[in-house]
């Protein structure tokens, strides 16, 4: 579970994604310093952050369907070389929110906060 600076901080600012999280057991969020794993509910400036699976599911990508071709289309350019934009990444969190964020608004990454593209 990716708890980097640059994860935290990229869910901290996909605005959309913490508006819409209900928190249930096993979640992650930053809650001031602290990393936890959600057993009682969160204080009004917690931070969510999504695990790998929760994002994939955000985008209806179950195990290996169909689904996954938007990602690999994502991550690559047309000659099945990594586009530069998937190398901004650290972690696979960091990668499917990217997709996640893109996908469903229109936003892209960079390096500060989301941008509408």
């Amino acid at each position: 579970m990716d708890t980097s600076e640059t994860y935290i901080k990229m869910c901290r600012e996909a605005r959309e994604i913490q508006e819409s999280w209900e928190c249930e057991i096993g979640d992650w969020y930053i809650n001031r310093t602290i990393c936890v794993v959600c057993d009682h509910d969160p204080t009004d400036d917690s931070i969510w952050l999504p695990r790998q699976d929760q994002l994939q599911e955000m985008v209806g990508v179950k195990k290996l369907t169909w689904g996954w071709i938007p990602f690999l289309r994502f991550c690559v350019t047309g000659d099945w070389t990594i586009n530069k934009y998937s190398l901004l990444f650290e972690s696979m969190e960091q990668l499917w929110l990217a997709f996640v964020m893109k996908e469903k608004y229109n936003k892209t990454w960079n390096g500060e906060t989301w941008n509408a593209i």
